[in-house]
């Protein structure tokens, strides 16, 4: 179980583990004032102090395209393995996002919701052919 005082702290943790090979076994929600997920540990799990991370260019120009397509929209993407948590400012561009994302294979997985002061959808990219999902984050 990962916890924490903010949605965006346990966000990062728990990317940091599903990018060592975690899987996800509860989305982030707050639970009383505090925000918690949990996930498996990853396969090469060394010790809880442990927070070093080695990444590849490939994730690195991935990450800078999902980056691109994001801002397009104003949105800010946190992928979790095949699950993608959207964010964005207003109804209009998470539909905008989410329209191109379901063209490419996406499906909702939580619908889209407004969130005190902005717009959250959850989005299952696993039925993407792995093409699409490149072209999604080059665009």
């Amino acid at each position: 179980m990962i916890g924490g005082e903010t949605r965006a702290e346990v966000e990062n943790a728990l990317r940091r583990l599903v990018e060592r090979g975690a899987r996800l076994l509860s989305p982030v929600a707050q639970l009383g004032s505090r925000w918690t997920a949990t996930c498996t540990y990853p396969p090469e799990f060394n010790s809880p102090d442990d927070t070093t991370i080695t990444l590849k260019l490939s994730e690195l120009r991935a990450a800078n395209a999902r980056r691109r397509l994001a801002d397009r929209y104003g949105c800010t993407v946190t992928k979790l393995g095949f699950t993608q948590i959207v964010t964005a400012p207003t109804g209009d561009a998470l539909s905008a996002f989410v329209g191109q994302m379901l063209q490419l294979g996406a499906a909702v997985q939580r619908s889209p919701e407004e969130v005190e002061d902005h717009w959250e959808v959850v989005l299952d990219t696993s039925g993407m052919q792995p093409t699409e999902r490149r072209r999604q984050t080059d665009s």
